[in-house]
């Protein structure tokens, strides 16, 4: 189905009941070079998480729009993950087949997403690696955040590495600061700016690999000229804010943030018509 720079992804079929799944597969040998400790660390924190939702949400039939843990296993060459397949692509690949999204759609898809990170950040899980390729649709068309490779446990005190992928990456991870879980509401902002536009307002086209002008742009919060004019002035005024609420600089004056908290997203005009009861129960018809 798919395969990564740390491991492969391949469709398999229970033998008994036919049901699919999605299988992780990582080479042992791989893991044990000392310069693939990096694959090891964003297993391990995969599996960490993924057995914390499943201990969090047994017994509740509500999946929270989260990828969840069948069961791991290993041989003498691989070690598995086998989740619940997803066979509706990632929203990535939605974009690139339907383009823009209108204001409801990404309602429905955003708030699919809050719900999810709701839930990781309920159990001091900050994601950090938000972006459309990490969003999988199933076949019925409903969102799934997946890849736990990159979250941090905040347990034991902030995070302070610098993970993620760079355009979606909020300030204080590009300062090299202390973060938690504040940090993805940024990262939901610039995800809604490529849903609804088809771009991220803070890349300089044309950059390539290099990001020092994408990270200087993040850090001052500074939209790119051609974002600017091109798609953020000619969004609706409710849209507008809602982006401009997430993508504050200042992670206690940003939407969803901890000293705000996720009702300040929940009750925002951009939200104004979605009904928060009926898409958690999965009553809505995805788009």
């Amino acid at each position: 189905m798919g395969e990564g720079g740390f491991g492969e992804v391949h469709l398999a079929r229970h033998r008994v009941s036919g049901a699919l799944f999605a299988v992780k597969s990582f080479t042992k040998a791989r893991i044990r070079r000392i310069e693939e400790r990096t694959t090891y660390i964003r297993l391990e924190r995969e599996r960490k998480t993924l057995r914390q939702l499943q201990a969090h949400l047994r017994g509740t039939a509500q999946p929270h729009n989260l990828s969840r843990l069948i069961c791991s296993t290993h041989d003498h060459v691989w070690l598995r993950l086998v989740l619940p397949v997803c066979l509706g692509g990632d929203m990535g690949k939605l974009l690139d087949e339907m383009g823009k999204l209108s204001d409801n759609e990404v309602q429905f898809y955003a708030g699919c997403v809050i719900l999810a990170l709701t839930h990781l950040h309920s159990l001091q899980i900050a994601y950090r690696d938000l972006k459309p390729e990490n969003v999988l649709l199933t076949a019925a068309g409903w969102p799934v955040l997946t890849d736990f490779g990159l979250v941090a446990f905040l347990d034991d005190g902030p995070a302070t590495s610098m993970v993620g992928t760079p355009e979606f990456m909020p300030p204080e991870i590009v300062a090299g600061a202390s973060h938690g879980t504040d940090a993805d509401w940024w990262s939901l902002g610039v995800m809604l700016c490529e849903m609804l536009t088809l771009a991220t307002p803070f890349r300089v086209p044309g950059s390539g690999s290099n990001y020092e002008k994408t990270y200087a742009n993040i850090v001052r919060g500074t939209f790119t000229r051609e974002f600017e004019h091109k798609s953020f002035r000619l969004m609706q005024h409710n849209t507008a804010a809602m982006i401009r609420g997430l993508l504050k600089v200042d992670p206690q004056e940003r939407l969803g943030g901890s000293r705000r908290g996720t009702e300040s997203i929940r009750v925002h005009a951009f939200f104004w018509g979605l009904s928060w009861e009926t898409l958690e129960a999965r009553e809505l018809q995805p788009p």
